[in-house]
């Protein structure tokens, strides 16, 4: 709470532009201070915007009135989708994410790569396994059990 106090004038500044309809002093003191508090979140934390987002709403729902998710969905969405500074912070962890979801996509595949290279090596040395009598096998000539009832 000390950050929404060092950055009141601001985050009220913000707070008028957004909610056009309502002038400052007539948004419940409930609802004011559940968008200051989501606006300093938005501005000024690592916290994601959209988790941001979600708790004031949550909040709002909890301990507003019956409209106040609504109010604060509204002025958090308009100040989040104005502000291309604050959804880069989304997009960045969407990006880590398809990152970390592609390498590990990667790393399976590479695995099953080196699983049928080593099928691959383990065939082929099948094929050509020298006998007693210095003669290749292949893999697909009949034993002498099949060439008797052949």
């Amino acid at each position: 709470m000390a950050g929404v106090g060092e950055h009141l004038a601001e985050i009220d500044q913000y707070i008028v532009k957004y909610a056009t309809e309502w002038p400052l002093d007539q948004i419940t003191t409930v609802d004011r201070n559940i968008l200051r508090l989501g606006i300093y979140e938005l501005l000024h934390t690592p916290i994601p915007p959209r988790v941001a987002i979600n708790e004031a709403i949550e909040v709002a729902k909890s301990f507003g009135g019956d409209a106040s998710g609504k109010f604060i969905n509204g002025v958090l969405g308009a100040l989040y989708n104005d502000k291309p500074e604050i959804q880069v912070r989304d997009n960045k962890e969407e990006i880590e994410a398809a990152k970390k979801k592609e390498a590990d996509r990667q790393a399976a595949a590479e695995a099953a790569a080196g699983d049928s290279l080593a099928q691959v090596l383990a065939d082929e040395e099948a094929k050509d396994i020298p006998t007693e009598k210095g003669i290749s096998v292949e893999k697909d000539i009949p034993t002498e059990s099949e060439n008797k009832s052949a």
